[in-house]
């Protein structure tokens, strides 16, 4: 039996320089992970004062896992689809080990849900299932009919508009996700133009563009008040982001859906979105 190798990094740079090759073979798939990587090389307090905790685990030199935190949220996991089973709780004995506190994982269904049940097992930790989500990946828009209006780029007037219906996003979809740290994350992205709004004589939907990577870039915060759904305001929106996007030199846009929502789910597809891959979002039990 071969011998597992556990490594933390200091930063986000060598991090990158052990994971890349690797993780960039499934771009798509390991956006969320690359994406939020890049930006802590870019900057080490992007997501909050916290250092970020890096880790792999090597076996023959090879890795048999990657995860990656920026608290106070879960920790982002990777494996190959293939491996020693024995990663799995071999994995979270080191991460038990460490001072650092994981609310909670996200990652691939399979290999999520085995290192769950893992971790479960070493500490009598339980798990429970907060979000199972879609990973979409688009090439080529396919543009819906104009409901009348434009895409524009969100202004720093918009900020008090856009934070509260951030809030009402968290409420929504992620009501454990709703507290300060990341509406302060939400109006530094306004400031720094990564917002849009679907305008017709006011705004009526939102969304946003984030964790560029190599070749992508991800849509998210997609967000129609009541009053204005059923119009096609998000579809027009996220058609023509992803569309501004992919004009920019991204060879492919991806989103992340909530599997509970199948309106979501069907207005993605219709402008171009295909299901490439299955996450799950897990908490553990305080």
């Amino acid at each position: 039996m071969h011998t597992f190798q556990f490594n933390e990094y200091p930063d986000a740079s060598s991090f990158l320089k052990d994971t890349r090759p690797t993780l960039e073979a499934e771009e798509v798939l390991n956006n969320l992970l690359i994406g939020i990587a890049e930006r802590v090389e870019d900057n080490p307090q992007a997501f909050g004062e916290e250092r970020p905790y890096m880790a792999t685990l090597k076996q023959q030199d090879s890795l048999a896992a990657v995860c990656l935190m920026t608290p106070p949220h879960r920790l982002i996991t990777y494996f190959p689809e293939t491996g020693d089973d024995r990663r799995f709780s071999v994995l979270v004995q080191h991460l038990i080990a460490t001072p650092r506190s994981f609310p909670g994982l996200i990652g691939p269904k399979a290999t999520t849900l085995k290192l769950a049940q893992a971790w479960t097992k070493e500490t009598g930790i339980k798990f429970n299932l907060e979000m199972d989500q879609g990973v979409y990946a688009l090439k080529r828009v396919v543009h819906p009919a104009s409901p009348g209006g434009q895409m524009v780029q969100a202004a720093v007037d918009h900020t008090d508009l856009l934070l509260d219906w951030a809030k009402r996003f968290f409420e929504d979809l992620l009501p454990g996700e709703l507290n300060q740290h990341n509406l302060d994350l939400v109006q530094e992205n306004i400031a720094q133009g990564s917002f849009f709004v679907w305008m017709t004589d006011q705004p009526v939907s939102m969304a946003a563009r984030s964790r560029p990577t190599r070749r992508g870039e991800c849509v998210n915060f997609v967000y129609t008040p009541p009053q204005f759904r059923r119009r096609g305001y998000a579809s027009a929106l996220v058609a023509s982001l992803s569309q501004h996007l992919l004009e920019q030199g991204k060879s492919y846009c991806t989103l992340f859906t909530d599997f509970a929502n199948p309106t979501s789910n069907h207005i993605y597809q219709e402008v171009g979105y295909q299901p490439v891959g299955n996450f799950i979002m897990l908490g553990f039990d305080s």
